[in-house]
């Protein structure tokens, strides 16, 4: 796949990075992370020959149902009002600025439909 092609396909709302699932997978309920685990067992789109990235960076055509992604925006906002200021924790959550920045992705997901 070209560069532009591939640019094209990662801006869509519902082309997602392993970064944002595998991190999303974090504030939900099981089911709901194991939704998110199953769409990263999905072939990731093709990269261009010249992308230097590796498994981190792959990016997924996610199809996820309406009642999956509210649950997910719910998981989401959950975790923005539990977030304590310092807490670094591997499972705490993310500062309130990345988790809106979450917010923003799967509301734009959602509205995609």
């Amino acid at each position: 796949m070209d560069w532009e092609t591939y640019k094209a396909r990662c801006d869509h709302p519902r082309v997602l990075s392993r970064w944002m699932l595998t991190r999303t997978a974090q504030w939900v309920e099981p089911p709901v992370a194991a939704a998110l685990h199953d769409a990263m067992q999905a072939q990731p789109l093709a990269k261009p020959r010249e992308h230097k990235g590796g498994p981190a960076t792959d990016m997924f055509d996610v199809d996820l149902d309406a009642p999956t992604v509210a649950a997910i925006l719910h998981g989401v906002e959950r975790a923005a009002a539990a977030y304590v200021p310092g807490d670094r924790s591997a499972a705490g959550p993310a500062p309130t600025s990345s988790l809106n920045a979450y917010l923003a992705a799967w509301r734009e997901y959602r509205d995609a439909g």
